[in-house]
């Protein structure tokens, strides 16, 4: 089984594209088979530019969290 991971770099120089970032290539290097990196994002320095790229995730993740649950209250799923 493989699980999904995300990396999240914060870096100003890489974020503008004037510097090349090593952290993902060896993040990726690091990952053993168990764990596939299927999200990758270089972000500014910026506090308030995270706190929106993961507020956009966590409503994301409780977006499907309901729909699982409605699908389950009409007996869809595992059993159907």
């Amino acid at each position: 089984m493989s699980y999904e991971t995300a990396v999240v770099v914060l870096s100003d120089r890489a974020a503008a594209g004037t510097r090349a970032d090593a952290c993902i290539p060896a993040v990726r290097e690091t990952l053993d088979g168990a764990f596939a990196l299927a999200h990758e994002r270089i972000l500014p320095d910026d506090p308030a530019a995270l706190q929106l790229m993961l507020r956009a995730a966590l409503a994301e993740i409780e977006r499907l969290h309901l729909q699982l649950a409605g699908l389950r209250r009409n007996r869809f799923g595992r059993r159907s």
